[in-house]
């Protein structure tokens, strides 16, 4: 009777010292595995925030940046931006922004005549907003970024609408007669830039970020 006691509790014990390293080996497997998780969260992380500054520098050797940032800082706003239409011609696509870069890298696409810019360039009509919180936008940046009056014109050439250009400023703002005269000016010349100087522009697909899943 002493002797199979002793040999169950042999057997016992070498089960709960089997169960602790099976344990053990779980363990090891679930840290692993949260290292390479948390490694492939970091890698990702790091090629957005890549992409983001490829396209700053890309924007910033156009001489589209440069018009729009001389006009903005002339009319001392908070953003300048430029939307073309899509191949489609259902959608806009912001190609150009100075305050507004967000909605590049995140792929932000306008239905037209839906939001601010949809709108405009369905209407084909100046639209100023001095309380974006009154008004449909489509794009949530818009609204994150704090932006609180806007004015957007349609880009033209030839009769044909080519997209939007809007600028934006964090705090109320009542545009003056002479600025937005000024503004419809500048766009009427841009849009005729767009369609007709090379290299105003780059494509669209050159810079545009696809949205990490």
């Amino acid at each position: 009777m002493i002797k199979n006691r002793r040999t169950q509790e042999q057997t016992t014990t070498s089960q709960v010292s089997k169960e602790n390293t099976d344990n053990d080996d779980n363990l090891t497997v679930c840290s692993d595995t949260n290292m390479v998780e948390t490694e492939n969260t970091h890698h990702k992380a790091q090629q957005l925030v890549q992409k983001d500054t490829d396209l700053r520098n890309s924007m910033l050797e156009t001489p589209l940046y440069q018009l729009l940032n001389g006009m903005r800082q002339i009319v001392n706003m908070d953003t300048a931006t430029v939307l073309l239409q899509t191949q489609d011609k259902e959608q806009l696509a912001v190609h150009t922004s100075i305050g507004l870069e967000d909605e590049i890298t995140a792929g932000i696409r306008i239905p037209l005549r839906q939001g601010f810019a949809g709108r405009i360039a369905a209407e084909c009509q100046l639209m100023i907003v001095e309380d974006l919180s009154t008004i449909e936008v489509v794009s949530p940046i818009l609204r994150n970024k704090g932006l609180h009056s806007m004015l957007g014109i349609p880009l033209q050439a030839e009769g044909e609408v080519l997209g939007v250009f809007h600028v934006g400023s964090y705090v109320s703002r009542k545009f003056t007669r002479d600025e937005v005269k000024l503004l419809e000016y500048f766009a009427n010349c841009l849009g005729f830039a767009i369609a007709h100087a090379e290299g105003l522009i780059i494509p669209l697909w050159k810079h545009q970020v696809v949205p990490q899943t």
